[in-house]
């Protein structure tokens, strides 16, 4: 699948797993895994940087439907709030002021509290998704193995 959706796309320095990811679902569907395969390293990031990734969260919340086509007004519009939110947590713990910041063409940042709810209320969205692919992953594995083969 990596292959088919063309791999990781080099216009993205900070956000090519969350684009590659998005392409990977449009595709089909998504495998739970209940247990770890990967490790990250979390580390304190400059201010610089983490400019940079509230640029690049923007940029590719309003480039979502290029990546994986046409979706839903209100989908598109969920993708851009969550990408604020973010753009917001990351610009103020790096002390930067919005209104340096030209990428975002004037467009007001939430308060510290209304993008942490936003950023809440979608890892809720996500959990119950998952919750409910797995669902239908588990049930998939189930008929498959309940389903007798016939010999033809």
């Amino acid at each position: 699948l990596y292959d088919k959706v063309g791999g990781l796309d080099d216009r993205w320095e900070l956000v090519q797993d969350w684009e590659l990811w998005m392409r990977m679902a449009a595709r089909g569907d998504v495998f739970f895994i209940p247990r770890e395969v990967g490790w990250w390293r979390v580390h304190d990031a400059s201010p610089a940087y983490k400019r940079m990734n509230a640029r690049e969260h923007m940029q590719l919340a309003t480039a979502v439907e290029q990546s994986v086509g046409p979706l839903p007004a209100g989908r598109v519009a969920a993708a851009e709030d969550v990408a604020v939110a973010r753009a917001a947590v990351h610009l103020r713990s790096a002390g930067a002021a919005p209104e340096d910041e030209a990428w975002l063409g004037g467009r007001p940042l939430p308060t510290a509290a209304a993008a942490e709810t936003t950023l809440r209320n979608a890892r809720r969205r996500v959990s119950v998704s998952l919750a409910i692919l797995r669902t239908i992953g588990v049930t998939r594995r189930l008929y498959w193995w309940a389903v007798p083969f016939s010999a033809s």
